[in-house]
């Protein structure tokens, strides 16, 4: 990257960039063009929206049969 983020690699970086995974360089590119480019600035509130919300989403239920077992050791 050359000291400028083009809007698709800003796209590209955005999950990493939430999730803190980023070095300091590539961080700084993502939110420098964060600050001069609305369109992507509302696509990573979107992106953290629908993170936010998959996380408040219940996961299955594991069927009790199934955890006694494991705690008993069966295969």
């Amino acid at each position: 990257m050359d000291g400028y983020l083009r809007c698709d690699q800003t796209v590209r970086l955005v999950g990493s960039w939430l999730d803190g995974a980023l070095d300091p360089g590539q961080r700084e590119l993502v939110e420098l063009h964060l600050l001069v480019c609305p369109p992507c600035l509302e696509y990573v509130g979107k992106v953290s929206d629908l993170r936010a919300a998959l996380l408040e989403l219940a996961g299955p239920q594991t069927p009790g049969r199934l955890l006694a077992r494991l705690e008993e050791g069966a295969p």
